[in-house]
């Protein structure tokens, strides 16, 4: 959940989207003999696909997740910027943008 004075307390609905991207990328590419055989494909098949979902899911969330004020992408930051076992935590908490202040 996330708190009422969040950054991205508007934007969650865009946080939720890539998060289900990702979720749906590692169930294809853990589950790829199923997958493939439910949908009759190469058994490599959910394995690339799931691999080119994963990769647009986390570009989605690293652009749209940003500062409305100087477009500082949050996501980005708290990944590349944060602790491994900490950028979630920072990325719904943070109630002030690091590099406006806003």
């Amino acid at each position: 959940m996330i708190p009422p004075g969040s950054l991205i307390r508007t934007q969650q609905w865009k946080l939720y989207v890539g998060f289900a991207g990702l979720g749906i990328s590692g169930l294809a590419m853990f589950f790829d003999a199923s997958v493939a055989a439910l949908f009759s494909v190469s058994r490599y098949m959910p394995t690339l696909v799931g691999t080119f979902v994963g990769l647009l899911s986390f570009a989605w969330l690293s652009l749209v997740i940003r500062c409305s004020n100087c477009g500082l992408r949050f996501f980005w930051h708290a990944v590349s910027s944060k602790t491994a076992g900490g950028w979630l935590a920072w990325l719904v908490a943070a109630e002030k943008c690091p590099r406006c202040g806003q």
